[in-house]
């Protein structure tokens, strides 16, 4: 007798253990609702960093940080290097001066050594890969 007990409180305890899993397992539904501009502006996002890229060649920073701080930076390197190419890029939070378009490490790293004279804190930027 005390085994049919046993094996009637194991069956038991089974379908009950199998009931609850089954009434707390429910299925549920996720929609996202977002504003079309999402997408508008992701297309955009990804239009600027194509851009950024220079057309593959690489770029050297001298200098992150205040627009100000950053003005004076282009300024004093449009002074020692009239010919290169020099602009000011915002990247949330600082502001960014990057010089030059160079085809190769070898230029780059040549005019480097020229420009850590004045900005030792300068490198050479790589262009990204593109992700399409």
């Amino acid at each position: 007798m005390n085994i049919i007990k046993i094996n009637y409180l194991a069956v038991a305890l089974f379908f009950s253990l199998a009931v609850s899993h089954n009434s707390s397992a429910q299925e549920g539904k996720i929609s996202i609702n977002k504003d079309p501009r999402v997408d508008q502006l992701m297309a955009a996002k990804k239009e600027l960093n194509k851009s950024e890229i220079s057309n593959g060649r690489l770029r050297i920073q001298i200098y992150t940080g205040s627009l100000s701080d950053a003005q004076k930076a282009r300024t004093t390197f449009n002074g020692k290097f009239e010919n290169i190419p020099c602009e000011i890029v915002f990247e949330t939070p600082n502001y960014k001066v990057r010089a030059g378009r160079f085809r190769n490490r070898l230029e780059a790293d040549k005019f480097l050594t020229e420009v850590r004279k004045e900005f030792p804190s300068a490198f050479i930027l790589t262009p990204k890969k593109s992700g399409n």
